[in-house]
């Protein structure tokens, strides 16, 4: 009866954890205390029934280490594992010299070995050597230990699930968060915003107030279709309504702005999530920046001969000039009053993405990500600012006379257009 007792209390133990090296070390300590073994080993197998896990109890450090590396280990796993059966063994040393086994490493002189599984596949197996005051083990331990085995096992595969489920959920957050397309998460029963990756947080940034969280972001921002549809998403009381009703959208052209006329062009596609009973429980925004492509030469398939279809690039748009600037942007020349103004690649590119779009405001983050070859991953405004404050000595302007590259506070950087 007392072991009996022992028995559901370790029981209780091992099912309350789903750590999986916490539920091994108690079902080995458990086991040793239930039946007074002095000495206790449990392995797991992988997926492929290999040994993985090894821990003792009851056993000196150095026996533990030469155990763990000794190929006879391996040998006597193999044996056990084929083992459908518990088995108890009163000489441990010519048992394992059967095996062709090296006796020396095994800590014990009886043992008692129990195979842990689970709905038929196995998981493990569970050794107890040596009882207490030198009894062999009886039938009686053999019998407590088949249902704590099964028991175990069932604790055991629990907390493989787990492990298996958290690793599983880390490399999915990780894709996510690397995915090179924006991703967002909305529930759909409030209209909240859940999460969002880093993609996701980097097409807004230019949107963005100062101190402005990106979750306080949806406040402000207005979303406009290819229709022409204005939606303001801080006031539209339909937004919730809209993402519970869990219709799918693909590569929708839309456009995302805030009051002070800053926007971004994006292409976005929507994914209902579902909950068991049917209803929808999340949405899944991507969005992928759309400026890139707006930004760069558009290459084209057009018939060549012979049927054959060959690339050719868009040409360059007209020169640009304004005032005594003028860029020349099939030859990448600028000059000033005539004269020809030498700049670096970085200076050229910032200077040319702010002209062809003159008379809208850049972002740093903008300007960081499309003018530097390698967009570097920690840069910050203050290298924007270098850059415009080389290109603005250049131009003879510093910021308090600038005519030509015009600061927006906390934001970025604009050229005025022709004609303003």
């Amino acid at each position: 009866m007392r072991a009996e007792k022992q028995l559901s209390r370790a029981l209780v133990r091992i099912s309350a954890s789903l750590d999986l090296d916490t539920v091994l070390r108690e079902v080995v300590d458990s086991a040793r205390a239930v039946t007074g073994a002095r000495f206790g080993v449990i392995t797991t197998a992988d997926e492929k029934g290999l040994p993985h896990r090894f821990l003792t109890s009851g056993i000196e450090p150095e026996n533990h280490r030469r155990l763990a590396v000794s190929d006879d280990r391996r040998l006597l796993y193999e044996h056990f594992r084929e083992l459908r059966r518990p088995v108890r063994v009163g000489d441990l040393a010519s048992y394992v010299r059967t095996l062709g086994i090296d006796a020396s490493v095994f800590p014990g002189n009886t043992l008692q070995a129990t195979p842990i599984r689970h709905q038929g596949v196995y998981l493990g197996s569970l050794f107890l050597a040596d009882k207490e005051g030198g009894p062999a083990f009886t039938e009686e331990d053999e019998a407590l230990l088949v249902p704590f085995a099964s028991q175990a096992a069932a604790a055991i595969a629990n907390a493989c699930a787990y492990r298996d489920e958290l690793r599983a959920r880390a490399k999915l957050e990780t894709l996510v968060e690397t995915a090179p397309v924006g991703m967002v998460l909305f529930d759909a029963r409030t209209g909240g915003l859940v999460s969002w990756n880093r993609e996701a947080a980097r097409i807004v940034e230019g949107l963005k107030m100062p101190d402005l969280p990106i979750d306080e972001l949806l406040k402000i921002v207005t979303s406009r279709g290819a229709d022409g549809v204005e939606v303001d998403l801080s006031k539209d009381p339909a937004m919730s309504d809209e993402l519970r009703r869990g219709e799918t959208l693909r590569n929708a052209e839309v456009v995302l702005s805030v009051p002070d006329g800053r926007s971004v062009r994006t292409l976005v596609n929507v994914t209902p999530i579902h909950a068991a009973d049917g209803a929808v429980e999340f949405v899944v925004v991507t969005m992928q920046d759309l400026a890139p492509f707006e930004d760069a030469g558009r290459i084209r398939v057009t018939n060549g001969g012979e049927g054959r279809g060959a690339l050719s690039r868009q040409t360059e748009p007209e020169p640009f000039e304004l005032g005594e600037l003028a860029i020349d942007y099939e030859r990448r020349h600028v000059t000033l009053a005539g004269r020809l103004v030498h700049l670096t690649a970085t200076e050229y590119e910032v200077l040319r993405l702010l002209s062809a779009k003159a008379g809208r405001v850049l972002t740093y983050h903008f300007l960081l990500r499309h003018a530097w070859v390698r967009y570097p991953d920690r840069a910050r405004p203050k290298l924007v600012h270098a850059v415009v404050k080389r290109l603005r000595g250049k131009l003879g302007e510093n910021a308090a006379t600038a005519a030509y590259i015009l600061n927006e506070r906390h934001v970025g950087y604009r050229m005025p257009a022709p004609g303003d």
